[in-house]
């Protein structure tokens, strides 16, 4: 991976972490902006508690991205040890 090359543009985005949860309300509005002008995105889409972020921050995986010094969005994550592990089909009981 160190030999990976530079992807053209990478020096345009910048990922930096939150201070806090502000972005939480407009990231509510966006989406609710989003479910007016179409209706047809409500199911397909939705709003994450504001449980989610609160854990990403918190674990130090919640980032802001910018794109040319623009915000264009928030990211977030979870730490493995907090996941349940999936269940596959071969994960079934053969009873």
């Amino acid at each position: 991976m160190a030999a990976r090359l530079v992807t053209p543009g990478l020096t345009r985005v910048i990922l930096k972490s939150p201070p806090d949860l502000g972005f939480y309300p407009r990231y509510v509005a966006t989406y609710n902006e989003m479910f007016l002008a179409r209706p047809q995105m409500q199911g397909e889409a939705s709003i994450e508690s504001e449980e989610a972020p609160t854990k990403s921050h918190t674990e130090r995986l919640l980032y802001g991205i910018a794109v040319d010094r623009r915000l264009g969005g928030d990211r977030g994550g979870t730490s493995q040890r907090h996941r349940r592990p999936k269940r596959n089909s071969y994960d079934r009981d053969p009873s």
